[in-house]
């Protein structure tokens, strides 16, 4: 995947169990961009403003080529999916607010 970052995307992508490239552009989409990174499952995120046809080939070619990448971006999928979060986040709104 190759995204602005936001954090929907980021869960649709982190869920789906496929690394990211992150090209983050304002606010929160920074730190998505540099925890993805830290997390394995995916280059450096390159900023918008810095893109260059050098760097994004560069990253493309790791985002594509890196089997360490890939196998814990499915690992991670596997984790999230088996979370239930829907239902842990109604459950908890639940007890909250009952």
């Amino acid at each position: 995947m190759v995204h602005h970052g936001g954090f929907v995307t980021t869960a649709a992508g982190l869920r789906a169990g496929k690394p990211a490239l992150f090209i983050p552009h304002i606010a929160d989409q920074f730190y998505w961009g540099q925890h993805i990174h830290e997390l394995g499952v995916g280059p450096q995120p390159i900023r918008r403003a810095k893109l260059d046809t050098n760097e994004l080939v560069a990253s493309l070619d790791d985002l594509v080529r890196n089997e360490k990448q890939h196998a814990t971006a499915s690992i991670l999928g596997e984790k999230i999916r088996s979370e239930n979060g829907i239902e842990n986040a109604v459950r908890l709104i639940n007890e909250t607010f009952a």
